[in-house]
């Protein structure tokens, strides 16, 4: 298995979050993450569904608040399944979003970014929120 899709495999299970309905935008507490020079890694993940369905037919939109200084990112949606004692839609099957890291060439050192991920919070009214994530990675 590739790098990359371990990475986004255990990424998936580590971070898998469900949001019914949620604040104003905010940001998480900061993400510290390591990845290696040269490498394309998956620095965060986001998963977004209907607790009562499961369902993840709602859009979500990513996009980089802050950009990494030092690299540059891409966003993939993957389907991935909840580990068989998440809380919430064990084994089923949802959508990911994750956030790809690639470092410059040469590049070791600190870098960080700032994701976004507007989304509907409540399907009745068609309301969107958008949840804000730092990620302080270490090139090594």
């Amino acid at each position: 298995m590739c790098a990359t899709k371990k990475a986004i495999g255990v990424l998936g299970m580590l971070i898998s979050l469900a949001f019914l309905a949620a604040g104003p935008a905010y940001a998480e507490s900061a993400k510290d993450v390591t990845v290696r020079a040269g490498r394309t890694t998956a620095v965060h993940g986001f998963i977004y569904y209907l607790l009562g369905s499961c369902s993840t037919a709602l859009a979500v939109e990513p996009s980089i608040r802050t950009a990494p200084q030092h690299g540059t990112t891409k966003f993939i949606r993957k389907q991935t399944v909840r580990p068989k004692d998440a809380t919430h839609c064990p084994g089923r099957k949802v959508t990911a979003h994750y956030v790809l890291y690639t470092p410059k060439r040469g590049y070791r050192g600190p870098d960080s970014l700032v994701v976004d991920y507007r989304y509907h919070a409540n399907v009745v009214t068609a309301r969107m929120v958008t949840r804000s994530f730092a990620v302080n990675i270490t090139v090594k």
